[in-house]
């Protein structure tokens, strides 16, 4: 599914999206954040909490930011705003880039 679909529809449902991590950002308490659109006010988020980047043997926001990725999980909402929280380094992975063709 990619990111712009995601709606309250799939809240509660485990998903996989796919799609481009245009930036990132860091909380007060080391969450991390990859937002998956160019306007974070809106975009869908995948968000590693402080208390499990240990598990990941990469840095995140190296690792992901503007690069295709797949993440799993279970889509959760606040505030409007939908996201994955990604808490073991099997539920996000780099995806090579779909070619868009023309018909």
């Amino acid at each position: 599914m990619r990111p712009t679909d995601v709606t309250a529809e799939q809240v509660g449902k485990g998903i996989a999206v796919e799609g481009r991590v245009y930036s990132h950002g860091k909380s007060e308490t080391g969450q991390i954040a990859l937002f998956f659109g160019a306007d974070i006010s809106t975009a869908f988020r995948a968000i590693v909490p402080s208390a499990d980047l240990h598990k990941f043997k990469v840095d995140v926001v190296k690792k992901y930011t503007r690069r295709n990725v797949r993440v799993t999980g279970t889509v959760e909402e606040q505030d409007g705003k939908f996201y994955i929280l990604i808490r073991e380094p099997k539920q996000i992975k780099v995806v090579p880039r779909k070619r868009r063709t023309s018909s």
